[in-house]
């Protein structure tokens, strides 16, 4: 083995074997690591392919490979429109690393014993995370089993992977009587299947009974009567005690929003329609969702509770990249399974095979309600197992056949390849690491950290969070004043420009109208301030707050008619929103509608009643259920008064 082939397998080692311990690589940290990893390997990999007498990878089925480019491109293109491009920049890389490791496996690990190698390395790892589980379970349940992946569905798909694949080493170990192997395998699997029973997961479980399916199918004529009834009964005795503990965790559970998949999906479904070609951009899912959120009826706060997520990652991928996009994940999955399910014959390399194509259904099937391409892990691992088992099963190459002489070297393409993965790496990977870093010790600088940020803005020039942080710790450093006003206006608008459709930079850029007005004797700044208000309102149509903060202002201008008007639409969206209700009964009183003012006032015993014994789960659920005593004691007297004073 060649120094260079040892550090690919050592890169794809630490993708598979490291990534989990840190959230399923999902903290920034390691994800920099794993998407540095894969651009390396796919450096090494490009390598070959730019000698003379090189290209892509031929034999039957390679064409399964044409997706590795086709899809990073779509999302190139969806990118292009995203209206946050920092969040597409970001989401745009998930795709070139997961394309680029399935690519990479396939040029580099196109031996059978390197496809082995994988699966015994993912097996390994996947070993080490159900200890880890399995010593948290008795903790503290399947939330402290998840405690490294932090999300129990995740971590149950990702075990799912190493469990299939050491079931069918465990069916090729035992053909061959392989005492040894066998007994570690029946140990890992052991381990893995308890884990996985612990986590309680819905999606786990239908994901290993979609894979553990397809071993069945494609093995069973091989096995005697006896097999068959052995693995059949533990499969069906494992899928029953997943399905009661699932079922014991949902009846003593109290939590009623348990079962509001159906809702997210078709608010998911909602942004799919809006745009079915290119989707919304990469990486815009979870800051367009609040814009989709629907009302908890059952809830005292009815918009209390938000999706990030459409709880599947076709769907998501369709919003993202649109649904030709999804449609050629679905169909290239197939393909892959496909393909590998017709090769998989005798020995480890067959086992290997199978194995892949069934954690690929498995993966896929619990896809349909997970997001799985949260946890970078889950799908860098899938792709390097897809890539080096289809490479391997169907022979490829990267020459051709009848080719004698060594391929001569390309160095312009070579060097133009390199500056390429060289300028994606610096751009979608090293520089958002090093400003995102900047930017935390800038945080935890506090006051003294202005420099800091403002360095890491100019690291990151896409993020608009620097500028956001820096606009807070300028009027925080000091009394408020002229200069340090519109050094603040400077880094808010510059934040906007760079996400313009965040409902809170608008609210504190109307907030920062408010008070420049009286920095600076401006009168036109109260109308900035109320287009701003009302834009933060339209951003996020959902949020009544910026509509009360608005009310608020306009009730202190005296101008109680559009005050009403806004209160009308927050109380809409919240009925036991207690400050605008009292807001609204002032505006009321001061308006000479004294019976409309006590109609008001007569609903806050209701909402007092509502919210009572309720626990905010959110900034948001705690602003709208907070009580305003002092403001309702001054409603009261107005009432006996008859005349409202101004707030």
């Amino acid at each position: 083995m060649t120094p260079l082939r040892a550090a690919a397998l050592a890169l794809a080692a630490f993708v598979m074997v490291a990534g989990p311990f840190q959230e399923g690589g999902r903290l920034p940290g390691m994800l920099a690591l794993l998407h540095a990893a894969v651009l390396l390997l796919l450096l090494v990999a490009g390598e070959p392919l730019l000698r003379a007498g090189g290209g892509r990878p031929r034999g039957r089925g390679s064409g399964a490979l044409l997706p590795a480019i086709l899809l990073p491109g779509i999302a190139l293109l969806s990118a292009l429109g995203a209206p946050y491009p920092y969040a597409a920049e970001l989401g745009l890389m998930d795709r070139i690393a997961a394309g680029g490791a399935f690519a990479a496996a396939a040029m580099l690990f196109t031996l059978p014993a390197d496809c082995v190698l994988l699966t015994r390395i993912l097996i390994g790892s996947g070993t080490a995370q159900a200890i880890v589980a399995l010593a948290a379970y008795p903790v503290g349940g399947p939330a402290a089993a998840a405690v490294v992946f932090l999300n129990r569905n995740h971590l149950g798909a990702f075990l799912n992977v190493a469990l299939l694949l050491a079931l069918c080493g465990l069916d090729e170990s035992l053909r061959r009587r392989a005492r040894w192997p066998a007994g570690l395998l029946i140990g890992a699997g052991a381990l893995i299947l308890a884990a996985i029973l612990c986590l309680q997961s819905r999606g786990a479980l239908i994901g290993l009974a979609a894979g553990a399916g397809l071993v069945l199918a494609r093995r069973w004529r091989f096995w005697r009567p006896l097999p068959r009834r052995v693995v059949l009964a533990l499969l069906v005795a494992a899928l029953l005690a997943g399905g009661i503990l699932v079922a014991r965790r949902f009846t003593s559970n109290e939590d009623p929003d348990r079962f509001r998949r159906l809702a997210i999906w078709r608010a998911s479904a909602a942004m799919v329609r809006e745009h079915p070609l290119l989707g919304i951009g990469p990486g815009q899912f979870p800051h367009e969702a609040p814009r989709h959120n629907f009302p908890l009826e059952r809830s005292p706060v009815r918009y209390g509770r938000s999706f990030s997520g459409a709880h599947s990652g076709f769907l998501t991928g369709a919003a993202e990249d649109g649904v030709p996009a999804a449609l050629l994940v679905i169909a290239t999955i197939a393909a892959i399974v496909f393909l590998l399910t017709r090769r998989a014959g005798e020995g480890a390399p067959g086992a290997a095979f199978l194995g892949t194509a069934a954690a690929l259904v498995a993966l896929a099937s619990q896809g349909l309600v997970e997001d799985l391409q949260d946890r970078p892990v889950i799908l860098l691992s899938a792709a390097l197992l897809a890539g080096s088992a289809l490479a391997a099963a169907c022979g490829w190459r990267l020459r051709p056949a009848h080719a004698t002489a060594p391929p001569a070297r390309r160095p312009l393409a070579a060097g133009a390849f390199a500056i390429l993965v060289g300028f994606v790496l610096l751009g979608g990977v090293v520089l958002p690491y090093a400003g995102w870093r900047t930017a935390a010790a800038a945080r935890a600088a506090g006051r003294e950290g202005i420099g800091l940020m403002r360095r890491a803005a100019r690291i990151d020039p896409l993020n608009p969070l620097p500028h956001h942080d820096l606009a807070m710790a300028i009027l925080n450093s000091g009394p408020p004043d002229r200069a340090r006003w519109v050094d603040a206006v400077i880094e808010l608008d510059r934040a906007r420009r760079l996400d313009p459709r965040e409902p809170l930079f608008a609210l504190l850029r109307a907030r920062l109208e408010v008070k420049g007005g009286d920095l600076f004797g401006d009168p036109g700044a109260a109308q900035r301030a109320l287009r701003l208000y009302d834009e933060a309102f339209r951003l996020n149509p959902t949020d009544p707050r910026p509509a009360v903060e608005a009310a608020g202002y306009l009730a202190a201008r005296g101008e109680d008619e559009a005050a009403l008007r806004r209160l009308d639409a927050a109380l809409a969206l919240e009925p036991h929103y207690r400050r605008a209700r009292v807001l609204q009964a002032e505006a009321l009183l001061r308006l000479g509608r004294a019976d409309a003012a006590r109609a008001a006032a007569a609903a806050l015993p209701a909402s007092d009643a509502a919210l009572a014994g309720y626990t905010p789960d959110s900034g948001y659920a705690a602003t709208i259920a907070e009580d305003a005593p002092v403001e309702r004691q001054r409603l009261l007297v107005s009432l006996a008064g008859g005349v409202a004073k101004s707030p």
